[in-house]
């Protein structure tokens, strides 16, 4: 079972983490999206320069998320919890991820 400071990952790739890890995950995506958002923010590395643009549930499974769903785990949360849209097409997105989340997350006290 791999392990970091943060989570653990077994055989079938999922992922067990604390409530609280999850947490500072989600945080530093809304700061993403808020520094996303401000276009006086020019650090390209901490924002997201095409905020109408999200992945389809193609783009996902091309990515082949599930397989490394540890090391895609923020930018999943990110669109999971954080990226918000008016377009219907992405909720097909939302549910694909909360499938995901279901099977490869666990959220520990």
């Amino acid at each position: 079972m791999a392990k970091t400071n943060r989570y653990t990952v077994n055989q079938q790739g999922v992922v067990t983490m604390s409530f609280d890890g999850y947490i500072e995950i989600v945080n530093v995506c809304e700061r993403v999206k808020k520094q996303s958002e401000d276009p006086d923010f020019t650090d390209v590395r901490m924002k997201f320069t095409s905020m109408d643009v999200w992945p389809t549930v193609a783009d996902l499974k091309i990515l082949d998320v599930e397989s490394d769903f540890a090391a895609k785990l923020p930018y999943l949360v990110f669109y999971y919890e954080v990226y918000e849209t008016d377009d219907p097409g992405f909720q097909a997105t939302k549910d694909y991820l909360q499938d995901l989340f279901k099977r490869k997350l666990i959220i520990c006290d």
